[in-house]
């Protein structure tokens, strides 16, 4: 990937979750060189300031966008070290709390009481922050067996078992979860690519953004600029980036692991 000097520069000036992965992505940075700035994360910046307001209890202020949910997997995508032990403590705490052993082998209850994007969410938490769980193991099966016959999912089936359409933005958000339980041993490799590979099926016979029924435009935000999507979860940036990621990454080649040191 071409990139300009001034860009990578200015890129690598910004905050260490920035510059971490401009070190990694697009400078050619040894390894050692970002993980010693991506450790910086939890010192300074942005990530610091998420640390702040840490709870001791483990958990962030509830709240709208702000709950411990939404703070860990908004962690999870500025890459701060999984093994920072408040981080992995808070984590722990939250899949204790959600996902009991009880919950992990009781499919009905996870099928009729939780939407399929949280249980996306706890697949990807776990799996980033405590590598490898039985309960995760348990909840990734579940999920797979969740998959609908268009090749997504659908929170709306846990209120409306008769719903028969998969949703852009739920199929994403269990894509997201599913791959990184793979890629900590929750999962085999090999399921998740059969169905991602059914996922992404259900997405280009939509033409990425538009309905298999009518041909027209699903929401006029898909057609947005996904580089001036801030909403947390926007579809139209989980469309291009997953399908680009999908695309070019071989079989069996593996993005980072979460950090562990």
């Amino acid at each position: 990937m071409q990139v300009c000097d001034g860009v990578i520069d200015w890129l690598m000036d910004g905050d260490p979750v920035i510059a971490w992965q401009a070190m990694r992505d697009l400078s050619g940075q040894p390894e050692d060189v970002w993980q010693a700035e991506r450790r910086r994360t939890v010192e300074e910046g942005w990530g610091a300031r998420f640390l702040e307001h840490l709870r001791p209890d483990g958990t962030w202020p509830p709240g709208r966008w702000t709950d411990t949910v939404w703070t860990l997997l908004t962690l999870i995508d500025c890459g701060l070290p999984a093994a920072y032990p408040p981080l992995r403590y808070a984590a722990q705490r939250f899949i204790d709390r959600h996902l009991t052993p009880e919950r992990a082998r009781d499919e009905k209850w996870l099928h009729q009481r939780m939407d399929l994007c949280h249980l996306g969410f706890w697949l990807r938490i776990g799996a980033y922050f405590l590598d490898s769980d039985t309960r995760l193991a348990l909840l990734a099966q579940t999920v797979l067996r969740m998959q609908m016959p268009d090749g997504g999912w659908n929170c709306r089936v846990r209120n409306d078992p008769q719903t028969h359409h998969s949703s852009f933005h739920t199929t994403f958000n269990v894509l997201e979860g599913l791959e990184l339980a793979a890629r900590t041993g929750n999962l085999s490799m090999e399921a998740f690519r059969q169905s991602e590979v059914r996922a992404l099926a259900f997405m280009l016979a939509h033409q990425m953004y538009r309905s298999d029924r009518t041909g027209g435009i699903i929401h006029e935000r898909l057609t947005r600029d996904p580089r001036r999507s801030v909403a947390a979860g926007d579809g139209e940036r989980h469309i291009l980036c997953w399908t680009a990621h999908a695309r070019t990454r071989p079989v069996g080649v593996r993005r980072p692991a979460p950090a562990h040191q």
